[in-house]
């Protein structure tokens, strides 16, 4: 069964939990946030740093990009958060 309390948030306590993964690994200088929850790990980069998360991703061998997805959150600003799933297939 499911339980909350046992999700990881914030960069800090995630990076600190899973230091050898190599998205912790490639993304530490541009994430601005973290989560990990389900087994999934989420980071968040700021709109500005997306491209430079994106190379820095390929170099560190994740190379599929399964999904993107957007969520609106009107009325609030900015309004839109855009999700990319990319996976390491090696």
């Amino acid at each position: 069964m499911y339980e909350p309390s046992s999700a990881i948030k914030g960069k800090q306590a995630v990076f600190e939990a899973h230091p050898e993964n190599a998205a912790v690994k490639a993304l530490s200088d541009l994430a601005t946030d973290a989560k990990f929850d389900r087994n999934e790990l989420t980071i968040t980069v700021a709109r500005e740093s997306i491209i430079a998360a994106c190379e820095t991703l390929k170099q560190a061998s994740y190379n599929f990009l399964e999904d993107v997805t957007a969520v609106d959150w009107y009325p609030s600003e900015p309004r839109f958060q855009i999700v990319y799933h990319i996976l390491s297939c090696l």
